[in-house]
């Protein structure tokens, strides 16, 4: 073979064999999951005592979202978001624990237990609260979008728990709590996802002490936040 077109084909030898194998990019880290911290009493945390329900919106919420996101439950059972109770959800370690996790989504669902006459002060101290709570997120590193939730319906009539010695929560007052929610998020610009208006027509999935949830209505609520993060990252899940 003559010299000059011997040096040719070796030349065209990377071209052929880059036609020929297709090459792959080297594979980066995998992207951390979005952190979701649900933040609440009794109906974030769930009916079990030990730890969170398995049942729970936030566990719902996590199968909703799949392994692109973590979704951890910092529900205490019995708390109010005012600072003045005697069992203020300010003085448990799931919000330190829940600041440490530096989330990307925060979802507040606080102000059941507020409905209580005995922890109620006025609406401008629970707005003033709920306004500190809501600081203590965005002040993190990770800035989080923080989506207020009014409280969930109450079953009236039931007087065991409504205006009643059960729980003794006031109906007038769960009203006036719904409305500041509503009104906060208006002002400040914030997401709002209300709860209320997602399970006013489901009384009937309550359980009977008219206050509490049933999977029936944690699933509606795991709906709505998935829902809430779709819109709030602009895409599809």
């Amino acid at each position: 073979m003559h010299l000059s077109i011997y040096i040719r084909i070796l030349t065209l030898v990377p071209a052929l064999l880059a036609l020929s194998f297709p090459t792959f990019a080297k594979a980066g880290p995998a992207s951390p999951p979005i952190k979701v911290a649900c933040v609440g009493d009794s109906i974030t945390w769930g009916m079990a005592w030990e730890k969170p329900d398995p049942e729970s919106w936030p566990a719902r919420l996590q199968t909703l979202l799949g392994d692109g996101y973590e979704v951890r439950n910092f529900g205490v059972i019995a708390t109010t978001l005012q600072k003045c109770s005697d069992f203020s959800y300010w003085e448990q370690q799931a919000l330190r624990d829940s600041l440490v996790f530096q989330p990307d989504v925060v979802f507040i669902l606080l102000g059941a237990n507020d409905t209580k006459p005995v922890y109620w002060r006025d609406k401008e101290s629970f707005l003033a609260d709920y306004r500190a709570l809501i600081a203590e997120y965005a002040a993190l590193p990770s800035a989080p979008t923080v989506f207020p939730m009014p409280p969930t319906v109450l079953k009236a009539g039931r007087s065991e728990a409504v205006n009643g010695s059960m729980y003794d929560m006031n109906s007038d007052l769960h009203a006036q709590i719904v409305q500041a929610i509503r009104e906060l998020a208006s002002a400040d610009g914030l997401p709002l996802i209300d709860l209320y208006d997602v399970t006013v027509d489901h009384e009937d999935e309550l359980y009977p002490d008219g206050v509490h949830m049933t999977p029936q209505s944690w699933a509606r609520i795991a709906v709505a936040a998935r829902e809430a993060i779709a819109a709030w990252c602009n895409r599809s899940i």
